[in-house]
């Protein structure tokens, strides 16, 4: 079962390692006011992607259910696992074109499991997400994605 674990946890950091995200970049630029002097903020993305610095996945929880495939044998087999996708970049960058990769179609992932399963769904259920304040040099963007991990019999 480690074996699984560590094959998802792998293919989910390879996705996310050579995504190219796009940065995103401020400027202000006088637009009609409601009042004299007002300016906005306008967001520009650049044409050049970039790779987070930090890359952390981890199972963070399992689910197990009654395998009735044993007949009268008695046993338990994981029916989920979760796992969270830690990304901390250096600067501020977009993030719906990697969500709408992970999610458009659902990725799918096949396995070595000899018996209960070899093919996975890792679907991703939440993103929670941190961005610098507008403007500023210090920080990135930081989030969590929370994956779910359904095996499927084939």
């Amino acid at each position: 079962m480690s074996k699984d674990r560590i094959r998802i946890q792998n293919f989910l950091s390879e996705i996310a390692r050579t995504f190219p995200f796009l940065p995103v970049e401020y400027s202000v630029r006088q637009i009609p006011p409601t009042e004299p002097g007002q300016t906005v903020s306008l967001k520009e993305d650049i044409a050049q992607g970039i790779a987070p610095v930090t890359v952390l996945v981890n199972e963070t929880a399992a689910r197990w259910e009654s395998d009735d495939s044993f007949g009268r044998y008695q046993r338990r087999s994981r029916s989920a696992w979760r796992f969270e996708m830690i990304l901390a970049f250096d600067r501020e960058v977009l993030l719906e074109r990697f969500e709408e990769s992970l999610t458009d179609p659902v990725l799918r992932l096949t396995l070595n499991a000899p018996l209960a399963y070899s093919n996975v769904a890792l679907n991703l259920v939440s993103a929670s997400i941190e961005h610098p304040a507008q403007q500023q040099a210090a920080g990135g963007t930081k989030v969590t994605y929370t994956f779910e991990i359904e095996p499927h019999r084939l």
